[in-house]
């Protein structure tokens, strides 16, 4: 779900997770060989409300990872993995959550560091994924990973869809719609 510029989508597929299936996408009418499961979103929605020429501003960074805005709001990217009903795959949201201070210090220091029993970090998710209501705010524990991956985000159990899909699963062919929502079609 990397945004492309400005003015993009919010999502773009992030390559090279992907699961051998043949479809027909319900948008285009098209058949797809191979149906993607990674996308992300290149920064925290709050990221596109700085004006253009305020985005070097000493306390604006943003890279991969980590974000910064005005040196006091703290973000980290991470996983929302979603569980596909009988594939062993998972679908994964690269998506961002606000976190405190301390928290993105920590985060920092452990990055590259052996995590296993790093208790989680409370966070607040940062982007709204179009596919579910509002998604903006969405309670989560941030659980960091060994071997420099992108930490696991883990929404609040509510009743929420978004959680509810992270908790039990959706089908393949729930997949298959959100992918053709989310690809970019000429």
């Amino acid at each position: 779900m990397r945004v492309q510029s400005r003015e993009s989508s919010n999502f773009e597929k992030e390559l090279p997770s992907m699961l051998e299936h043949i479809w027909i996408c319900a948008c285009c009418g098209r058949q797809q060989n191979g149906l993607p499961l990674d996308f992300f979103a290149s920064a925290p929605d709050q990221w596109f409300t700085i004006p253009e020429d305020r985005l070097s501003n000493p306390g604006n960074r943003l890279d991969e990872n980590l974000c910064m805005i005005g040196g006091k709001d703290f973000f980290v990217r991470g996983c929302v993995e979603i569980p596909i009903v009988d594939h062993e795959k998972k679908f994964i949201f690269g998506l961002w959550v606000s976190v405190a201070e301390d928290n993105f210090k920590r985060v920092l220091d452990l990055w590259t560091a052996d995590v296993e029993n790093e208790p989680p970090i409370f966070g607040l998710l940062c982007n709204d994924v179009s596919l579910y209501p509002p998604t903006l705010g969405l309670k989560t524990s941030v659980r960091l990973r060994n071997n420099n991956q992108r930490p696991a985000i883990i929404l609040e159990p509510t009743d929420h869809p978004f959680a509810i899909a992270q908790q039990n699963g959706v089908s393949l062919a729930k997949i298959e719609e959100m992918v053709a929502t989310l690809l970019p079609h000429r």
